[in-house]
């Protein structure tokens, strides 16, 4: 006969493994969003950044664009430009007429999942996190599936990553962080272009093209 002890721990045995399995239904979809995105480099997106803080109800916004090639990206916003070719990152202050130089791993940062790590932005998911398929939701007219994840390091500042992702042709319509600290982040992605033309200056500061701005090297 069993004991209660053993009967408790072949429960909890059970629900942590539950815990632990990966949605199958989830993982399909999140590999072909990928598949697809990843095949149409360099791709070019605009969008829109929202933050909310559920402490002060406090809220910002801004909204720019994202030149992508694997590990080569550039970011335009309002006043700043960031340009990696894939082994230097630029972050130009439009405003402050500076420029700073840094290797790319030195600056990313994984609570920030677009201006942090761009080059990481279709396959986050496959390091460091569980996910679930959640619902299908519909939007103007059309069908997107609805996909939570959650980091495996509790640590985090935040608990819950929410994608929307078309059903029709699997791109990324939405973004939404739930902060653990009340911070909530949303980053709605438009206006889609594929196998963009791009040279070596599309990811790359050009020092000629801005001569009256001040560079300022911050590698050791």
């Amino acid at each position: 006969m069993r004991t209660g002890f053993t009967i408790l721990v072949l429960v909890f045995s059970s629900l942590f493994a539950l815990y632990g399995q990966q949605d199958p239904e989830a993982r399909k979809i999140l590999d072909e969003f990928t598949s697809k995105a990843q095949a149409s480099y360099p791709i070019r997106i605009e969008f829109q950044i929202s933050s909310e803080s559920m402490i002060d109800h406090s809220t910002w916004s801004k909204e720019g664009e994202l030149i992508l090639d694997g590990a080569r990206y550039f970011i335009k916003l309002e006043d700043s430009r960031i340009y990696c070719d894939g082994t230097t990152l630029w972050h130009y202050l439009v405003s402050v007429g500076e420029v700073y130089i840094s290797d790319p791993e030195n600056t990313g940062s994984e609570e920030d999942l677009l201006l942090g790590n761009p080059q990481d932005l279709f396959t986050f998911y496959e390091r460091d996190f569980k996910f679930r398929y959640t619902d299908e939701v519909e939007i103007n007219g059309k069908k997107f599936h609805h996909i939570d994840l959650f980091p495996k390091d509790l640590n985090m500042h935040y608990h819950t990553i929410t994608l929307i992702i078309s059903e029709s042709d699997y791109q990324l319509y939405s973004i939404r962080t739930k902060g653990t600290g009340g911070l909530n982040q949303t980053i709605q992605f438009h206006n889609y272009q594929k196998k963009v033309k791009t040279t070596k200056d599309t990811f790359r500061f050009n020092p000629s093209q801005h001569p009256e701005v001040e560079v300022i090297d911050t590698r050791l």
